[in-house]
């Protein structure tokens, strides 16, 4: 790096980095590197390397029994950087579809309509 604080995640395990209280005045700026060690699950050669920010976290990571905290995430993966996610979520965008075969994107776009995105499943049973 540049000799800048830097967090350096190996993905070995899933896990994450939280920061606690609200901030409102929050400026961040990401870069990212990909390394060249895979580690199972996702170790296969055709299996992208898969990381993401997730902001405006508004539920602990576990709750419900989901892995991931209820959140946006920007997703950092190889070949599609940048998708926004509602995990456990529901947003509106203002966005333009786009059509990739029979496929629906959506693109940012200031002057687009609203699209609600959602990704709220049912809570996993009890074990």
């Amino acid at each position: 790096m540049d000799g800048q604080p830097a967090i350096h995640v190996s993905g070995q395990v899933f896990g994450e980095t939280t920061h606690e209280g609200i901030s409102h005045q929050l400026h961040l700026r990401l870069q990212f590197k990909w390394g060249e060690k895979k580690w199972p699950p996702r170790d296969k050669p055709a299996t992208p390397r898969d990381s993401g920010l997730l902001y405006h976290v508004h539920a602990e990571s576990g709750y419900m029994g989901r892995t991931w905290a209820s959140s946006i995430e920007l997703q950092i993966q190889e070949h599609d950087v940048g998708d926004l996610y509602a995990v456990n979520s529901q947003i509106s965008v203002r966005s333009k579809e786009r059509k990739e075969g029979a496929k629906s994107l959506f693109d940012y776009d200031p002057n687009g309509t609203w699209k609600v995105f959602s990704q709220v499943r049912a809570p996993r049973a009890a074990a």
